[in-house]
């Protein structure tokens, strides 16, 4: 079939599927999801996804409706269905519709959406010479508005960011927190090499908790490679050796440029890209 989305069971291609105009995912981003990527049929670190779209939910005080096995049920008959072993996989589960309204209570019949997608085609230059970083003004959401551990439908500051990052030639933003110290790039957690030693933001600072970032400081950890999570500031990206972000579908991007500063050098990236991989080759083999 290809790519296909799988609407409460009901499986369709992706320009047939349909969903109400008063689905609360749509009308005020009352969702939560979790995107992953599939490799041979298997997706990566599933488990781990399964347990922060709960939680995610948990955050905004909407209780998934469906048990994990009915979750990963749909899952394994969309990727069948679809007959892509190798795809970007995207759950999202919304409050569902109702009377307009903003209250939750308003809500009854959720909706939970499977995508199976293809891989987006990330140009080779992002991997080979690096991204293109801005310091973007937007600031990440804070802790007191909407949990930055809650993987909601509510992105609007996040895009603003991208947008923004587009608009001076960059690839992507990072984000700094109401207090200027780093937090995250618009999609993916950020890694940087400084000191001799890499080192990434805390959860606290009011990021998300992304899977392959904690695969990453799992891996460094296993490989006696020193990892930290400290507080940075944007001039410690300025004075850093290199820097790499991470997410799902990306995987590990090399950073190339920042505003004026240029990274030539990204031999200790290329370390970890290798233990990545061999990570996702080694996983992609176990029963999930």
């Amino acid at each position: 079939m290809g790519p296909c989305v799988n609407i409460n069971g009901r499986m369709s291609r992706p320009e047939d599927a349909q969903i109400s105009v008063f689905d609360r995912g749509f009308l005020y981003g009352d969702s939560v999801y979790e995107t992953m990527r599939v490799y041979a049929g298997r997706p990566f670190k599933f488990a781990a996804h399964c347990t922060r779209l709960y939680d995610s939910g948990s955050k905004i005080g909407f209780t998934l409706p469906w048990s994990e096995s009915i979750l990963e049920e749909r899952l394994v008959e969309t990727l069948r269905e679809s007959r892509m072993p190798d795809c970007a996989l995207r759950v999202i589960a919304t409050r569902g519709t109702g009377p307009l309204g903003l209250d939750p209570a308003l809500a009854v019949h959720p909706t939970l959406l499977i995508y199976v997608l293809e891989l987006p085609q990330f140009p080779a230059r992002l991997y080979e010479q690096g991204c293109v970083l801005h310091l973007t003004q937007i600031k990440r959401n804070i802790k007191q508005a909407i949990d930055p551990q809650a993987k909601t439908g509510n992105y609007i500051n996040n895009l603003l960011a991208l947008s923004e990052a587009k608009t001076h030639g960059a690839d992507d933003a990072i984000m700094l927190d109401v207090d200027g110290r780093v937090a995250e790039v618009s999609t993916a957690n950020i890694f940087v090499h400084v000191d001799g030693i890499w080192q990434t933001p805390p959860l606290d600072v009011g990021i998300l908790g992304g899977i392959t970032r904690q695969t990453i400081i799992e891996l460094l950890r296993a490989n006696k490679i020193e990892i930290r999570e400290n507080i940075l500031w944007p001039e410690d990206l300025h004075r850093a050796e290199e820097i790499f972000l991470c997410s799902s579908l990306r995987e590990i991007v090399p950073v190339g440029k920042l505003s004026d500063r240029v990274f030539n050098q990204q031999e200790k990236c290329k370390t970890v890209m290798a233990l990545y991989r061999e990570c996702v080759e080694r996983v992609a083999k176990e029963p999930w």
